[in-house]
């Protein structure tokens, strides 16, 4: 099985600009996978009106563009991206 660099929700609805600091390092490990050869993937996070997000806790944040977009300075480097409505990076897809 390869490596895999998974790029986990990203998104301008979750960069604070008090974390914007970590994109370059985010930049960085993408540059070194991408330069071995090895996968880069992104996930992104999308709530639904009907969510238990917002009926269980009224949280409404993540539904649209742009706040579900992966932030631009990831863009060049995006080639697959899976949507999930569910907070997590791993359940209900598999990666080929």
């Amino acid at each position: 099985m390869s490596e895999i660099h998974l790029v986990v929700d990203m998104q301008n609805g979750f960069m604070p600009e008090k974390c914007r600091h970590i994109i370059p390092t985010v930049i960085k490990l993408i540059e070194c996978f991408l330069e071995t050869g090895k996968l880069v993937e992104f996930t992104k996070f999308i709530n639904t009106a009907d969510s238990n997000y917002v009926k269980l806790i009224h949280w409404s944040s993540l539904i649209h563009e742009p706040e579900t977009s992966i932030i631009d300075e990831l863009q060049p480097y995006i080639h697959n991206i899976f949507d999930k409505p569910y907070y997590s990076r791993f359940a209900h897809f598999k990666l080929s």
